[in-house]
């Protein structure tokens, strides 16, 4: 279960969960603590998605085979940029190394994975669904993300906003 749960308040100290079938888990009459945050704006997050679109389209031919997809690109950002987990694993040896290598490229595209001698290094983009990143955390991933996005194609974030907002998808 995701450790984020949105709800409306509904009046009278009482909220109403967005996604009941979520909480089939949290036994009835249990108290648990909850943490207010704001979610953020439908708004906010398909302009990022514009600007990733708009990036990827402004990248270089040499790079293509790099990001097939703007979903490549932003999760690449999304990693360059500090918004991802990363997992280290020491196997028995090399050979063991390169195969874990080649079958985790094989189960997720989109994350990053290395090898020095008898380790691998995974990383992987934080999820940007709604429910599991806020309206804060969503806006520092963005900006971070447009930095390294706007650096990889050499113009400023600025520009890359207004061409986004230019050329919707």
């Amino acid at each position: 279960m995701s450790d984020l749960l949105p709800l409306r308040y509904i009046g009278d100290g009482l909220f109403k969960c967005l996604y009941p079938n979520r909480l089939s888990a949290v036994p009835v009459g249990e108290v648990r603590a909850w943490q207010m945050m704001e979610a953020r704006s439908k708004a906010s997050h398909d302009h990022f998605f514009a600007i990733v679109h708009e990036a990827w389209k402004s990248l270089p031919e040499d790079m293509a085979d790099d990001f097939p997809s703007p979903d490549h690109l932003r999760k690449w950002a999304l990693i360059k940029a500090g918004f991802c987990t990363m997992t280290k694993i020491v196997c028995a040896n090399n050979d063991e190394a390169a195969n874990l290598l080649r079958k985790w490229k094989s189960m997720d595209r989109f994350s990053i994975v290395e090898i020095s001698g008898k380790a691998v290094t995974i990383w992987t983009a934080d999820s940007q669904r709604r429910d599991a990143q806020g309206r804060k955390a969503f806006q520092e991933a963005k900006e971070a993300a447009l930095h390294v996005l706007s650096n990889l194609i050499g113009t400023d974030v600025t520009t890359l906003k207004e061409a986004a907002r230019e050329n919707p998808q």
